[in-house]
């Protein structure tokens, strides 16, 4: 059986390429829709801090240190380290100093965090991946925030990156 009957082109076919790009999620094509981006660093770090200021950003339409964030997006955080209530007293501070619309916050921001969620995510598990990919098609997400990368899998050594990022890049093309 052919596998390829639609995708398989040609260099004519690469150069009459018209699709539309995906939507550039920040600065001018540094990170757009479908594409994976990791922040690694020691603990802490502020790795939460910069990931919760982006989305904030992201979803309030303002620049993100600096970098463009073109337009307001819609935003999801999964925050499997830090609860709701540390979410919420970050986020006061975040917008307040960033001065962000809380119109567009309420429209746009969404998140899952303890105490309501306590339980293991493991992104390199089918069905773990498909209930996070109906969160993400339920609120129309754009840009999804995962904090902690210990948090979301179960693998023996957390240096296994080709896993999970296959994982994570699965689960970008499928929503």
């Amino acid at each position: 059986p052919v596998m390829f009957p639609r995708a398989d082109r040609g260099w004519t076919d690469l150069m009459a390429w018209r699709e539309p790009r995906p939507t550039c999620l920040l600065g001018d094509g540094l990170l757009r829709a479908r594409q994976l981006g990791m922040i690694h660093g020691r603990d802490g770090s502020r790795k939460s801090w910069i990931l919760l200021t982006w989305g904030l950003c992201a979803a309030g339409g303002k620049d993100f240190f600096g970098i463009e964030v073109p337009e307001p997006i819609r935003v999801g955080l999964i925050s499997l380290e830090d609860d709701a209530w540390t979410l919420r007293d970050r986020a006061v501070a975040i917008a307040t100093k960033e001065e962000l619309d809380q119109k567009l916050l309420a429209e746009n921001f969404h998140y899952i965090a303890p105490p309501v969620f306590d339980l293991a995510l493991d992104v390199t598990q089918p069905g773990q991946r498909k209930v996070l990919c109906e969160w993400i098609l339920r609120h129309r997400l754009q840009l999804v925030l995962l904090d902690h990368l210990t948090r979301i899998h179960s693998l023996d050594d957390e240096r296994q990156l080709g896993t999970i990022s296959s994982a994570l890049i699965d689960l970008c093309r499928e929503c």
